[in-house]
């Protein structure tokens, strides 16, 4: 096909073009697994200008081992495209070195807080800065946003007192105020063990002793709730 000069090119055209570009050479750091990159920078690069995009950096980022810092500040990052991010991360073999996630400057709700908090519990080693706030305030909870694979609590805040290894549903899901659930304990796998009651399914993971959360069920006391299969 014949070249098209930059400057016939109409004004979106030509914003498109520099985006791609700029986007392109900022992938091919993490698509390339260097060792000589360990910090990677899409800094200002507009990730939500092409849906494809956020698909291509996570997918690069599955396959990357040596990026340690990802500066994802100003990108225009929305809460559909960090809830996208944090599903490839909640696994921890995927970008195993990343210790620093910088998502400043994004227009994220409370939403994206609650899903980074999670991310967090799950990969205690990974620092996230969300701004001129700083990183994630330690615990912070938004009750209301309950994550099926992100929202997570630590042991110890589970643990029914002097017993060794007995848990209580959170109250966050149980409800203030109610008399504390019992979680029941099931399979032990490779990565973790199954705990549930009449309202969740949860995995206490090997690695961090965390409770995470997999289901939330139907409430079985309310019958307009249905029943969930």
């Amino acid at each position: 096909p014949a070249m098209v000069s930059e400057s016939a090119l109409a004004p979106k055209e030509k914003e498109d073009v520099h985006a791609r570009v700029d986007f392109e050479l900022a992938l091919k750091n993490v698509v390339g697994n260097y060792r000589t990159f360990t910090s990677v920078s899409f800094k200002g690069v507009e990730l939500c200008r092409n849906p494809e995009w956020m698909k291509q950096l996570c997918e690069a980022l599955g396959e990357n081992t040596t990026v340690t810092e990802l500066d994802l500040s100003g990108t225009g990052m929305t809460d559909a495209a960090v809830q996208q991010l944090a599903i490839l991360l909640c696994n921890v073999s995927k970008a195993p070195q990343l210790t620093k996630l910088n998502l400043s400057d994004n227009p994220l709700s409370p939403m994206s807080e609650t899903v980074l908090n999670g991310l967090g519990r799950l990969r205690s080693q990974l620092h996230v800065v969300l701004g001129q706030a700083g990183p994630l305030a330690d615990g912070f909870v938004c009750q209301k946003q309950l994550i099926e694979g992100l929202s997570a609590w630590p042991a110890d805040d589970l643990k029914v007192p002097d017993t060794q290894a007995d848990f209580y549903c959170p109250l966050e899901i149980s409800g203030e105020g109610n008399e504390r659930i019992k979680l029941e304990k099931g399979f032990s796998g490779s990565n973790g063990t199954k705990w549930k009651c009449d309202l969740a399914t949860f995995e206490q993971y090997n690695q961090t002793g965390n409770f995470v959360l997999l289901e939330l069920t139907a409430n079985k006391a309310d019958p307009n709730n249905g029943v969930l299969v």
